[in-house]
């Protein structure tokens, strides 16, 4: 659930993503999981269908700290890739799940960007080209 002002507009980076509607300090929360995801184990992951999998792949991603597959039907499959993102995510050690801050201040009007590599799976990276 994201706990910041923000819209989903066009992004120069790719397609939609996600802006903020108000100025955000470093270190402030901007994304905390809630109902709206799913965590699904590998064993869950390997009995789905070919659509499924192509669905939750796209929408979601492995997590490289657990091996499970977070899947999240909010706004927050906007959040867009870049080397330099302005937030990062910090795993919550009790539940294995991240909550992503701000890395710097971000302005009203700027994209909220995370470097994906900081999360997912080498998998995951490469199929999005990323690495």
């Amino acid at each position: 659930m994201f706990k910041i002002k923000y819209k989903i507009a066009y992004s120069k980076i790719h397609g939609s993503g996600v802006f903020a509607e108000e100025n955000i300090l470093k270190g402030s929360i901007i994304w905390e999981p809630d109902k709206d995801g799913q965590e699904i184990s590998q064993q869950e992951f390997d009995q789905k269908s070919p659509a499924e999998k192509e669905k939750i792949s796209f929408y979601g991603f492995k997590s490289k700290n657990t091996g499970k597959y977070y899947y999240s039907v909010g706004d927050i499959h906007f959040i867009n890739h870049s080397d330099d993102g302005n937030s990062t995510e910090r795993i919550a050690m009790d539940s294995g799940e991240g909550i992503m801050f701000a890395k710097r201040g971000i302005k009203k009007g700027e994209e909220i960007t995370q470097d994906y590599r900081e999360f997912e799976s080498e998998e995951d990276t490469k199929r999005r080209g990323i690495l």
